[in-house]
């Protein structure tokens, strides 16, 4: 099998154990919907999210690229969820985010988001923040592959899962907090 195929096989099977964990483990007390956003079904359905958020959006991510020149024509899908983030922002939504440091361009992006409102912080030093997952009004839950990049959101195969139950968001918020606090 070639190199070019394992890790989306891992990350497809890694996907897989975790919808199988979460439908295992969830209490019974609340329905669970699970739906898979790969690909380009990333951008919309994660657009209509920060839309439609009432109360929190809390992201962890790699890395996310604000693009000031473009050069491709075709980044828009990028600046348009920071923008959405802005926008919840000053709709009174509590947005915060958490990025790695290493992420070439990351200070930019998150000058651009603290310009628009949004509390945004590095994880410490000596750590690195591959997670990428995002919690909206502690009920939802976005989680896999997709940092935020041209490639990433118009080229690249991405798996994820959009995770609709307060009992998994309420892990994750319990895991953003952690990072957030920098445990």
């Amino acid at each position: 099998m070639e190199n070019k195929y394992v890790f989306p096989l891992i990350l497809a099977g890694l996907i897989s154990i975790c919808i199988v964990a979460i439908l295992t483990l969830s209490s019974g007390t609340e329905s669970v919907g699970i739906q898979v956003i790969n690909d380009r079904d990333y951008y919309p359905a994660v657009k209509e999210l920060f839309e439609e958020a009432d109360d929190s959006i809390h992201i962890v991510l790699y890395g996310s690229k604000y693009y000031t020149f473009d050069s491709r024509g075709d980044n828009t899908q990028v600046n348009s969820l920071l923008e959405e983030l802005g926008e919840a922002a000053e709709r009174g939504v509590d947005v915060k985010v958490v990025f790695d440091e290493s992420w070439d361009g990351i200070v930019d992006t998150a000058i651009h988001l603290k310009s628009l409102g949004v509390d945004v912080i590095f994880d410490k030093k000596g750590k690195t923040t591959h997670s990428k997952f995002i919690v909206v009004d502690g009920k939802i839950v976005v989680v896999g592959s997709t940092n935020w990049s041209y490639s990433a959101l118009q080229k690249n195969h991405e798996a994820n899962v959009l995770i609709q139950s307060s009992e998994i968001a309420s892990e994750y918020e319990d895991y953003f907090d952690e990072i957030w606090d920098g445990e």
